[in-house]
């Protein structure tokens, strides 16, 4: 809710072509993310922590995701616990504040996107890196890069637009740019660092 209790509208512009769709194996994430200028949300004159969404209605996960018993997920991509929620999930978007994505799939499963204290990225910026129209392109991926999206892990040997399908973005506190050669992601007490084709 705005001032006065006016409704803030938080509209999703959609790109008509997902920007994995081309990718092969030498696509730069960096450059993916790029293809969205112009497709963020927009927020209209919002002073509170609750907006009104509009989404169309054929919305799927651009990467994998992780959550725990409870549907929990994390933008720090935390490891511990969690099971994969596949990317290409058909989702609905049901509400979002500024530090928090809730979203329904197909089943009726629901699920709480939360912004950790750490990420320095703007809600818009997480939801239009994991929610949009069409499945990225896979097939035309290496086989280690399908395997790894298929159990969600890094293996030795993928691109870095296959280490994000499978793992979504690293957290941008300990990994900054895209464009380095280690990306550190949380796990079980220690720092997964991948190194493989980075």
């Amino acid at each position: 809710m705005g001032p006065n209790g006016a409704h803030c509208a938080l509209l999703v512009k959609v790109m008509r072509k997902n920007p994995f769709e081309s990718c092969n194996d030498g696509c730069n994430p960096t450059a993916v993310m790029n293809r969205w200028a112009g497709l963020l949300l927009v927020v209209l004159g919002c002073g509170g922590g609750s907006y009104v969404v509009e989404t169309p209605d054929n919305l799927v996960l651009q990467t994998n995701l992780r959550a725990d018993a409870r549907g929990i997920m994390s933008s720090v991509q935390r490891w511990s616990a969690t099971r994969v929620v596949p990317v290409c999930t058909p989702v609905r978007i049901l509400r979002v504040s500024r530090r928090e994505i809730r979203f329904e799939d197909q089943a009726g499963n629901r699920y709480r996107y939360i912004l950790h204290r750490s990420t320095r990225l703007p809600v818009e910026e997480h939801i239009n890196r994991y929610f949009g129209q069409g499945c990225p392109n896979t097939q035309q991926m290496s086989a280690v890069d399908q395997q790894g999206i298929q159990t969600g892990q890094a293996l030795p040997g993928m691109t870095k637009t296959g280490v994000v399908l499978a793992l979504g973005y690293p957290p941008e506190h300990r990994t900054p740019t895209l464009d380095g050669p280690v990306w550190t992601y949380w796990g079980q007490r220690k720092l997964h660092r991948n190194r493989s084709a980075l």
